[in-house]
């Protein structure tokens, strides 16, 4: 925040949060007025706890054109395998098995990113500074953000899909939902 000389006002339209199945919660902010006062950005976002589905759909509306990027950003140990606008991540994880061991299983998902957009990966980039993930003030270590570009010509409705695949538990492992 010290960077950043003026802030975008949010807004919280809709939160089911809690202890459920299914969580969802839709927002929406001013971040991008200084460009046009009538560009709006809202997004909504709903988590299926059993199926380990995330899918955020992100609203654009304008009354003029904009050429826009969306942007992702992983975490340093996600490897990414992307094709057109589906994305293969992967990334190992230690294994809660309760005996303070260092096995580590890998976890993958699938990103199904929206098909509107042309999708780069960027990692470690320094003209522009693309891909960086920072662990402290001057500590930095390359991940990978996945960009997307398009044009918005009045409205613009954009899903992503993110799709955990919850393997089968291991023998004496309990695995949870909520530990995905």
């Amino acid at each position: 925040p010290f960077l950043w000389t003026q802030h975008a006002r949010t807004y919280l339209d809709r939160a089911e949060v809690g202890d459920l199945d299914v969580q969802l919660w839709s927002a929406h902010h001013t971040g991008y007025a200084r460009l046009d006062a009538g560009l709006r950005h809202a997004r909504t976002v709903r988590l299926d706890r059993g199926s380990g589905a995330l899918q955020v759909v992100d609203e654009l509306r304008s009354g003029r054109p904009h050429g826009f990027r969306m942007a992702w950003h992983l975490g340093p140990e996600v490897e990414l395998a992307l094709h057109g606008s589906l994305a293969r991540l992967t990334w190992a994880r230690p294994v809660a098995d309760g005996a303070g061991t260092d096995e580590r299983e890998t976890v993958t998902a699938l990103m199904h990113l929206p098909p509107e957009l042309v999708w780069t990966r960027h990692r470690g980039e320094e003209d522009p500074p693309l891909g960086w993930w920072a662990e402290g003030l001057g500590r930095r270590r390359p991940t990978t953000t996945l960009v997307g570009t398009g044009e918005l010509c009045a409205r613009a409705l954009l899903r992503t899909l993110l799709v955990l695949d919850v393997q089968a538990p291991r023998e004496g492992h309990d695995r949870r939902s909520d530990d995905v």
